[in-house]
């Protein structure tokens, strides 16, 4: 009787971890994938070594999280950012010269006066910051010397736009004319005085929002298109093998700003790329258990781009850069989300998503630090260890190989992504647990006509709110017939890596 309970028990243990069943066709459609396509958007306030206590340089933590492409200068400070010569606003004319930065009219803008130790407004309208007194930041110098020491050579550079609406300009505020010659000025700089070759550069940041409600104005979209246009015939004259991007990502807006003409010349001839910026909805992913009980999510703005080009002819060459992304949507709600292990999975399928869509070279993680360890939009902590939001970043860039599937969205527990090299020889599956369980699942592979042999590596975590992932053991298998058998820890990220070997 003791045998047949034991028995029963057994039984009802594995009947309680019902298989998974994940099938991985590499005849399936496929995205091919940039080398390390997970970026990160730097935080000038917050990202200079000398503001805080490291356990490591800014540009080793580069190096860890794996990133070949960053975003300066963070978003929204971005367009507030002014990059300075002490003769002028645009006069950059040899390597290292002084670039004071200013941020301009930060405090009416709601930021924590305590994060530069300002008091008051200087005379000019600007905090001028890496003086004495004030809090050391990432200036384009540092951003320059940040970018080769961690081995960046993809970079995008927002270029300011402040304000692009002058109806609501301050007297101090750069006119114009400054704000065109300021962008040619750091082309300039970059490309030919400090020969970086950037490639990627950001006109402005989130027009769609900025001083307006309706994101479908197109009247407001066409005096935008009318600044950029100037700012990138200036920039191109200074380099014109730059890729320029501009941001948005509903049709009316789009439509408005790539078919923008003006005395002959047309904004589409200097747009290479398309930026939006893609959040997630709280509906979908707003609590652990929402998030554990949901299906596939859509992209929105993504998805509108990409709709949007797909659509029309004119512009189906341009690429999309997604230069802002997290598993949240960011405003007064998400600074009451911590930056645990559920959000940090949620974050990694949610880059997934992002990557496998039609058109996107890179997306970039928002952002490296924040103001505190807690908020979920940190991928790094204060002292440069990894964040559990940022292992998405890292794990991406580690293992993700040439060619992308999104092999098993089915089943709302476990998921599954899988990567190739050219070849389609060497195998990477990235399997996402979402439970709070170990989950069973039995794994096919079709079209594979690589080794067998693999070896696992990941993180898992204890539970959801867990403020830590630890590593997984490594283990190592071989598939029969294109079929093996694994089990996930709960709360994880495992890698199965197949090789020739």
């Amino acid at each position: 009787m003791k045998r047949l309970f034991l028995i029963l028990s057994l039984f009802m243990t594995l009947s309680a971890f019902a298989q998974h069943d994940i099938r991985v066709d590499l005849s399936a459609p496929k995205k091919r994938v940039a080398a390390r396509p997970v970026g990160i958007n730097l935080f000038m306030l917050m990202d200079h070594d000398r503001a805080e206590h490291r356990a490591r340089p800014m540009w080793k933590a580069l190096r860890d999280l794996g990133v070949r492409s960053v975003r300066f200068n963070e978003g929204e400070y971005g367009d507030w950012y002014l990059f300075t010569h002490p003769d002028s606003l645009y006069l950059l004319t040899r390597p290292d010269a002084p670039l004071y930065p200013y941020l301009t009219d930060i405090k009416s803008r709601g930021i924590d006066a305590a994060l530069t130790d300002i008091d008051a407004e200087p005379s000019h309208g600007g905090y001028p910051l890496n003086r004495d007194g004030f809090r050391p930041t990432v200036d384009f110098n540092d951003f320059i010397d940040l970018c080769r020491k961690a081995g960046i050579d993809d970079p995008t550079i927002i270029i300011p736009t402040h304000p692009v609406d002058r109806s609501l300009a301050k007297p101090f505020y750069p006119t114009r004319e400054e704000m065109v010659r300021l962008a040619a000025g750091m082309v300039r700089y970059a490309n030919r005085v400090c020969g970086c070759g950037f490639r990627f550069w950001e006109i402005g940041n989130e027009h769609y929002w900025e001083n307006r409600d309706d994101a479908y104005d197109t009247e407001w979209a066409a005096e935008c298109a009318s600044l950029v246009l100037e700012m990138a015939r200036a920039m191109k004259a200074e380099d014109p093998t730059i890729e320029i991007g501009v941001n948005g990502f509903t049709r009316p807006w789009l439509a408005t700003m790539l078919s923008y003409s003006e005395n002959g010349e047309r904004l589409a001839d200097y747009v290479d790329n398309i930026v939006p910026h893609q959040y997630a909805k709280a509906e979908y992913i707003g609590s652990y258990d929402r998030y554990l009980g949901s299906a596939e999510y859509p992209l929105h703005e993504v998805d509108e781009v990409v709709r949007f080009l797909a659509e029309t002819p004119a512009a189906r060459d341009r690429k999309i850069e997604v230069t802002e992304a997290s598993a949240f949507m960011p405003g007064k709600s998400a600074l009451h989300v911590d930056n645990v292990a559920w959000i940090a999975l949620a974050n990694f399928e949610h880059f997934g998503y992002i990557l496998s869509s039609p058109g996107v070279e890179y997306a970039h993680f928002w952002a490296t630090h924040w103001t505190d360890d807690v908020t979920y939009w940190s991928a790094l902590h204060m002292d440069n260890t990894i964040a559990p939001m940022g292992w998405a970043v890292k794990l991406w860039n580690d293992h993700l190989d040439e060619l992308l599937w999104k092999a098993d969205l089915h089943s709302t527990t476990v998921r599954c992504y899988a990567s190739t090299d050219r070849d389609e020889r060497r195998l990477t599956l990235f399997l996402v647990n979402r439970s709070t369980h170990a989950e069973a699942c039995r794994v096919s592979l079709e079209g594979y006509a690589g080794g067998m042999k693999y070896r696992t590596y990941g993180i898992r975590a204890y539970e959801p709110d867990d403020r830590q992932f630890v590593m997984q053991k490594r283990r190592s298998g071989k598939a029969v017939e294109g079929r093996f058998p694994i089990t996930l820890d709960p709360l994880s990220v495992t890698i199965v890596e197949f090789s020739e070997q």
